[in-house]
């Protein structure tokens, strides 16, 4: 916690230096000032599907895959923003890979907006929302996790638990990325474990990006396994 204070004030201090030297730009615009100027804001289209994430088939848009592919995941239902393309990928990638932890409120404002165009926002009022942790190794390297950011601040607009402290992911896996599909499955086994005193009915599992989906379904696996009988995920955007 200490570590956390400390660096809070750090960037309190040098951000406005930091400002200055290097000022913020728009990540659609490019205008001077903020990574999101408020047209490029409203001008983001929210359009979450109604086709499934794993076979295109026309689906419902509150559960985002069909009856046929589910029977290949631990997890019950998915929704997912949208394709993981234009500004949003420019966005979720400024947060994993530039490090700009500032663009999570701006996320999460964006994935509740599109949560309640699906008519969804009202019910996760009260719900337990977690997200997909790093392995220890990983959040050092980054310093946060940009998935807890972004879960806490959906947490934050919708009336919602936030849980980090109960999931832990206690294998330092490969990139998802750069690996084949039945890498992918081979890599995630096992790589997560989770425990409660409590153990929540439903958790709302969040994640950044959804692609073939093996990250949420070892978490979601670890999630049952330690008594949770629904897992339900969210995602900010579906692509390779």
């Amino acid at each position: 916690m200490a570590h956390s204070g400390n660096k809070n004030i750090i960037k309190k201090i040098f951000s406005p230096l930091l400002d200055l030297i290097f000022p913020k730009q728009c990540l659609g615009c490019k205008k001077e000032g903020c990574f999101l100027c408020e047209n490029c804001y409203q001008s983001i289209e929210i359009n979450p599907g109604n086709e499934c994430v794993v076979c295109e088939k026309k689906v419902n848009i509150q559960n985002q895959i069909c009856a046929n592919c589910l029977e290949n995941y631990c997890f019950d239902s998915i929704f997912v923003m949208g394709k993981y393309e234009g500004l949003i990928k420019n966005l979720i990638g400024a947060i994993k890979f530039d490090y700009i932890e500032d663009i999570s409120e701006k996320l999460a404002q964006i994935f509740a907006k599109s949560l309640d165009k699906a008519q969804l926002a009202d019910k996760l009022n009260g719900q337990l929302i977690m997200a997909v942790p790093l392995h220890k190794k990983r959040f050092l390297e980054r310093g946060f996790n940009q998935s807890e950011l972004i879960a806490a601040e959906i947490a934050e607009i919708l009336d919602m638990n936030f849980n980090k402290q109960c999931m832990e992911r206690i294998k330092n896996t490969k990139q998802q990325a750069n690996l084949k599909k039945d890498e992918r499955i081979e890599n995630m086994k096992q790589a997560f474990c989770a425990s409660f005193e409590k153990v929540p009915e439903t958790v709302y599992l969040f994640d950044d990006v959804f692609t073939t989906g093996q990250t949420m379904n070892e978490a979601a696996r670890a999630l049952k396994a330690a008594g949770v009988k629904k897992v339900n995920v969210l995602a900010l955007a579906h692509g390779n």
